[in-house]
């Protein structure tokens, strides 16, 4: 099917399924790809280990972390 086609059969839905379809659309444009989020935590892990070496952070180990985690929970 062409674009031109699908966008004849689109615009033929009623006003109602155009609009949650459009919401859809739009809101898949501002999520990240799973190529994106990857490359936004690798970013972030490398930028946590940079200042864990430097000395700019402190380190806690796992099991404080979950503590903290658990408390900070309502």
């Amino acid at each position: 099917m062409s674009q031109l086609e699908l966008e004849k059969a689109l615009f033929d839905l009623p006003r109602e399924a155009r609009a949650e379809l459009a919401h859809r659309l739009i809101s898949s444009l501002s999520e990240p790809s799973e190529a994106e989020s990857d490359a936004l935590v690798a970013r972030v892990a490398l930028k946590r280990f940079e200042e864990i070496k430097s000395g700019k952070v402190q380190g806690i180990s796992g099991e404080e972390a979950l503590q903290r985690a658990k408390q900070a929970l309502p």
